[in-house]
């Protein structure tokens, strides 16, 4: 069997380094996807409520942005109804790329 994949965006790639192949959310139906890895941008397309509709219990990771923002506060009262459903945050940086990239891998293999 294939290992499933990491579904991203191009926004948050950078921020975690994984061998799993990587797949952008408007290019899969979920059933060959082992975590999803959001950021805010995502969350206001429905990405979180799209992958919530398959009934897939996938892992969730929310990438938190960096610096100042001048997104609205209804983006941010939001972020407090889906921080209970996410399984961790990332930060954008890449610092910390191979540990988020452990954390991902490690939620796959629970979830396969």
């Amino acid at each position: 069997m294939n290992a499933l994949k990491i579904a991203a965006s191009d926004a948050v790639r950078e921020c975690f380094r994984n061998t799993r192949e990587i797949v952008r959310f408007d290019q899969t139906d979920f059933t060959d996807v082992a975590v999803a890895v959001l950021c805010v941008d995502d969350l206001a397309a429905g990405v979180l409520d799209a992958i919530k509709r398959t009934g897939f219990d996938i892992p969730i990771f929310l990438v938190a942005s960096q610096g100042r923002s001048n997104r609205s506060l209804a983006i941010y009262k939001q972020l407090q109804d889906v921080i209970l459903q996410v399984n961790g945050v990332f930060d954008l940086s890449s610092n910390n790329a191979e540990y988020h990239g452990n954390q991902l891998e490690t939620a796959a293999k629970a979830y396969e």
